[in-house]
């Protein structure tokens, strides 16, 4: 394994992480270095209880190791999270769903991330120009008249550099405006869908993700693309008052019958949407008989109720 020399802070971060996370988490470093930051450099995973990260490139590796610990601690503090229940019965329709959710899902939570490292010290003049050049380095310029097939790619990469700069972004906007002229004005929609509103606490997140799951099928739409309609293929922790857990599902739910199927079962999908905001919140499945009848039960439950009898992960406001 390769030795890796830490700054105190990043050391700092890594002793906290320890002490919120219940296993043993293990660092992997691999010596190689590409010269430029991408965050898909390094990994986190399970096994055998432990959390593995994988430090796949150590150009910078305060930077990309502190960047995978604030994930973790980010998420630690109950954030809402991203479910895959559903498939399409397409392997890669599925793939580039999920790749393009996780991915946009991902920039909401770096709002949080990127100012905890921009306060740590780790966005330097170096840093930024290592990123800028992990961009120029995986996005090749756009074609001047069609739309290829990366172009949803460059979207959600220049959406997350958006986040990246901040109020720095016209050190960049030359070169965005330059080689991806129609993905950067697609990002900036994003990135102003995002942040129309407070982002902070678990609602705030909640209805941003809502907000830029939407806006990106209307990017697509604008495009000439398919829509993935997001809002509906990934499912999303719903957050909900004690209000809202006192009343019966039929007054905050719609549950719809799917084309698609559970992913655990391979069964025919119901999605509950939220009856105001119509994103999937809970993915169920139906008994082969007397369907009618647990519909009907089910409607009538109290949500807190529902909740608990089917397993379903939600957050209160």
């Amino acid at each position: 394994m390769t030795e890796v020399s830490l700054n105190e802070q990043t050391k700092d971060l890594l002793k906290k992480a320890k002490i919120g996370f219940p296993n043993e988490i293990k660092i992997i470093y691999k010596d190689e270095k590409a010269g430029f930051i991408r965050h898909d450099q390094a990994q986190q995973y399970l096994s055998g209880g432990d959390l593995i990260i994988e430090v796949n490139d150590i150009t910078c590796p305060d930077y990309t190791l502190t960047h995978e610990l604030l994930h973790l601690l980010v998420r630690i503090n109950n954030v809402p999270e991203i479910i895959f229940n559903l498939t399409t019965k397409n392997q890669n329709l599925d793939n580039n769903f999920l790749a393009t959710g996780f991915e946009l899902y991902n920039t909401i939570l770096h709002f949080e991330i990127y100012d905890m490292q921009r306060q740590m010290g780790l966005f330097s003049e170096k840093i930024q120009d290592l990123y800028l050049k992990g961009i120029t380095e995986t996005l090749k310029p756009e074609p001047e008249t069609e739309v290829d097939n990366v172009m949803v790619l460059r979207i959600v990469q220049l959406f997350d550099a958006l986040v990246f700069f901040g109020k720095e972004v016209q050190k960049v906007a030359t070169v965005f405006e330059k080689n991806y002229p129609r993905a950067y004005r697609a990002a900036r929609q994003l990135f102003e869908a995002a942040t129309k509103k407070d982002l902070t606490g678990v609602q705030g997140l909640h209805r941003a993700v809502i907000r830029v799951f939407t806006q990106f099928d209307e990017c697509l739409d604008e495009l000439g693309l398919m829509g993935m309609n997001l809002r509906e293929f990934i499912t999303l922790t719903p957050v909900v008052s004690e209000r809202q857990l006192k009343l019966e599902v039929r007054q905050v739910f719609n549950i719809k019958n799917s084309q698609m199927h559970d992913v655990y079962q391979d069964k025919p999908a119901y999605i509950g949407l939220g009856i105001y905001n119509e994103q999937n919140s809970f993915v169920i499945t139906a008994p082969n008989v007397n369907s009618d009848k647990f519909f009907k039960n089910l409607y009538g439950m109290r949500v807190a109720v529902f909740f608990d009898k089917f397993e379903i992960p939600y957050l209160k406001r």
